[in-house]
């Protein structure tokens, strides 16, 4: 289920002559599916419910879920990866401060209490090192400017481009900070079960 007809077009490549005999694509707002109460085995979220209204979609997840199933999402720990944590120190040293988008979820105690609040039992946190690709690493301009696109309209053109001048050079030097490196973040995978 995606809300966006580029992601499933995209997950219809990603699965096109593998011939999946159970898998269908659907377009859905995450927080309201368009399944029965109780009707599903597994819901897994990878890497999007920060993108989300938290407490809508696990409380639709947990609608859907059969006694004894499981939810399951990865989110990216605080101030990670470091390249996005990177963009936010430039971007405030030009007097634009952003918010860190997985702060929320951050931690593994975040994550606890996120699933203890919507009713779930907490199963198992795991925190895990994920590596990117050189074209990740590439791209990573790209993505954060357009994540912060509405923010970014503050900036002057100039400005714009010495922060992006400024972003590009760290990332190729790899001047991040102690211990960060360019091509690696941390995430957590966090796993629930609907509590009784």
């Amino acid at each position: 289920m995606d809300i966006s007809p580029d992601m499933l077009a995209r997950a219809a490549v990603s699965i096109s002559g593998s011939e999946p005999a159970n898998v269908l694509l659907a377009r859905a707002d995450a927080t309201q599916l368009p399944l029965p109460s109780g009707s599903v085995d597994a819901v897994i979220c990878s890497a999007a419910l920060l993108y989300l209204p938290v407490p809508a979609a696990l409380e639709e997840w947990r609608r859907i879920l059969r006694p004894g199933g499981l939810v399951g999402f990865s989110t990216m720990q605080r101030d990670n990866p470091p390249s996005a944590a990177l963009f936010r120190r430039l971007a405030a040293s030009y007097g634009l401060p952003l918010a860190d988008p997985s702060a929320p979820l951050g931690s593994a105690q975040r994550c606890r209490q996120v699933l203890r609040t919507h009713g779930f039992e907490v199963r198992s946190i795991a925190s895990e090192t994920v590596r990117f690709q050189a074209a990740d690493v590439e791209q990573a301009w790209a993505v954060h400017a357009r994540m912060y696109a509405a923010d970014m309209r503050a900036l002057s053109q100039a400005d714009r481009a010495r922060l992006e001048a400024e972003y590009v050079h760290a990332l190729k030097e790899g001047t991040l900070g102690p211990s960060a490196s360019v091509d690696t973040a941390a995430v957590l995978y966090a796993f629930g079960a609907p509590g009784l």
